[in-house]
């Protein structure tokens, strides 16, 4: 699963029980925008063990 700010944007299906895959999924996702300059977010990628990854970037709104 990955989520940004606590949203899921994805979520990868399992093939198989309990087997080990590894997979990779580029992601698009229309993230709102509310305040003039910089808004900051996380992207948060979860396993099913529980292991995250996570990926902090910001996105700048001008006039």
């Amino acid at each position: 699963m990955a989520a940004i700010d606590d949203s899921k944007v994805y979520v990868h299906p399992l093939s198989a029980l309990y087997k080990i895959e590894n997979f990779e999924k580029e992601v698009t996702a229309k993230i709102p925008v509310f305040e003039e300059g910089a808004n900051d977010y996380k992207l948060i990628a979860t396993d099913l063990a529980g292991n995250t990854t996570e990926v902090e970037f910001s996105i700048t709104k001008e006039e």
